[in-house]
Order: C-alpha cells, then structure tokens, then sequence
C-alpha cells in the first residue's frame, strides 16, 4: 500500500465516517495526516453529519467555544455517561440509536431525576426515559444553517410550515432561556442569532494545542466493527420504509473472517450468539476475506443490538 502511494501522481488518503467516530480517532487523524504527508499525498476526512464543521464552529463542543475560544472545559458523552448525571437535556436524538452504547446510555437516563428531550421523532426508548418531550421542528420545517468543510456558510430556509406544536430549535432555545431569566435569549429572529455566532467567531482567539497522542490499549479476542448503515443515520431515515427495505439497510447478521469462522465452527448462514457485557444476542453469520482477522462485523443503530455495548469493543462469539 505504501509502495502504491509513493508510486501514484494522484494519491488520496480519505479518513472516512467510522475512523472519525472511533474512541481513538484523534490518532487515526494523525496516522492519515503522517500517511499523507509522508507519501505525497492529499488527504481529506468525511465528517459525521451535515454539519459537524458547523458544531465545532458554534463551539457545541466540551472544551471550546464558538471559533475555538477557551472556556471552562464540560464534559463529553462518554463522561456524562460513565458518570451519571441527576438531569439531561437531549436533543435530536433517539438513545438507542444515536449513542455509540445504547445500553449504557438507557441505564444512565433511567437512573436521572430528570429527562427532557426536545426531537422530532420519538423513539419507544425515548419515550421509556424521558420525563418531557418538546416536539422539535425537522429541518425541511426548520431555518439556520450549515458550514461545510471549507468553513463556507450555507443558509437555508423552512421549505413547508411546522407541523402542530412542533418548532424550530432557536425559538426553543430561545424561549426555555427567556423563562429561566438567562442573558442573551432575545433574539427575535434566526438572522440575529447567526449575526451573534457570526460575531462571537470573528472576535475569537484559537490557540491551537500541541497534539499528545497515546496509544490505546487493546484486549485480546475479537473487537467489534459497528459501523452505522447509511439507513440508520437519523431518525428521518429510519423510518423510511421503502430506505429500510434495501439491501444496505439489512443488519441483522455479523461478518467474519474465513479464519476466524472456521476456528469457531462456523459457516456461511449459521447462527451465531454474541456477547457484549451482560447482553447477548443472535445473528446470521456471513464469512467474508473482507472483514479483517479479530473483527467482528455487527453494524450500530439497529434495533437488534439495543441492548449491547460500544460499537468499537471486545465482543464475545460462539455458536448459538
């Protein structure tokens, strides 16, 4: 592979969706960022969702604010996960669905005082955790905007009115802030609320930090590959019938290896049983030279691993 970068005039090293969600996917940036640089290479990353560039711009990140400024460091997913919380506020999104371990995510929202959910969907989970639900405008209903990779503002309007109760997230915002009596909740229309991120951006300093990586530890045994179908990206998505009818959206089976199936006793359509902390469940079985030694391919986002843990983990598997 070296050899073919070094020899190719038109290289491209591409860090796509899953390396960008993987709990190492700061050293996955550096390793394709030195692969590149070392190859002469160009290299580009798939941001997870429309408008990830635009999250880290607005500052909806624990550690900085918009346009990178310092703030007091908050705490991430997995941290507010690990370390349960009295109260969360969720928004526009189902927990079974969205969150890298369904299961750890479900048993911290049961064990909160209170759980307030502002979507446009509501999953049979959320509805199970949350103590109120505020009906969130989708974005064809919705106006704001999305930055893409080059930090290009692209602006869109609401294509159709809402639906009932349902509103768009600033007026949301805007008005459970008013309420509470907290400054800068004011704003009257949308353009003044990208007026003042515009604002808060342009006067920001980023420092940018030195990179420290360390080298994650990894368990012997198999590791679980859960990328998320392209189907079961959103909530929109996976209640499309006709997307879930395709054969990209079909999940129910894991993938392994030739070795690694005739090690277990496995074969092409048999069952198979895996384990994920004190879950378990069964699944087809597909061997394909595809999915690396060790791996075990089992896709996120599905109904049928709810119950499971992280999508990057040691996983267990025998034959059911």
């Amino acid at each position: 592979l070296a050899s073919r970068l070094n020899e190719s005039e038109n290289a491209v090293v591409i860090l796509g969706q899953f390396g960008m969600s993987h709990p190492q996917a700061s050293v996955l940036r550096a390793l394709a960022a030195y692969i590149a640089a070392a190859t002469g290479s160009a290299w580009n990353m798939l941001g997870h969702g429309a408008n990830a560039a635009g999250a880290r711009q607005a500052g909806a990140v624990p550690a900085h604010g918009p346009g990178g400024a310092a703030c007091e460091p908050g705490m991430n997913v997995v941290q507010m996960l690990n370390d349960p919380r009295r109260n969360y506020l969720l928004w526009g999104l189902e927990p079974e669905f969205d969150i890298d371990n369904p299961a750890r995510a479900m048993e911290a929202l049961r064990q909160a005082d209170k759980v307030i959910a502002v979507v446009s969907h509501a999953s049979a989970g959320l509805r199970e955790a949350a103590d109120l639900i505020l009906p969130l405008a989708p974005t064809a209903e919705s106006e704001g905007s999305l930055v893409n990779f080059d930090g290009e503002t692209l602006v869109f309007r609401a294509a159709t009115r809402t639906t009932g109760e349902a509103r768009p997230g600033w007026k949301i915002l805007r008005l459970i802030g008013d309420r509470l009596g907290l400054d800068g909740f004011d704003q009257l229309n949308v353009e003044q609320v990208q007026g003042e991120l515009r604002d808060a951006v342009e006067i920001a300093h980023f420092e940018p930090g030195e990179i420290q990586l360390e080298s994650g530890h990894c368990e012997d045994g198999f590791y679980r590959i859960g990328e998320v179908p392209m189907y079961s990206v959103d909530a929109l998505c996976r209640r499309a019938e006709p997307l879930q009818e395709t054969a990209q959206a079909q999940s129910l089976f894991i993938g392994l290896n030739p070795g690694d199936a005739s090690r277990l006793g496995l074969v092409n359509g048999d069952r198979a049983m895996v384990m994920q902390g004190d879950a378990n469940a069964e699944f087809d079985v597909r061997v394909s030279d595809r999915v690396p030694p060790g791996g075990v391919w089992l896709r996120s986002s599905t109904g049928a691993v709810q119950g499971l843990g992280s999508s990057v983990a040691p996983i267990n598997v025998e034959v059911a």
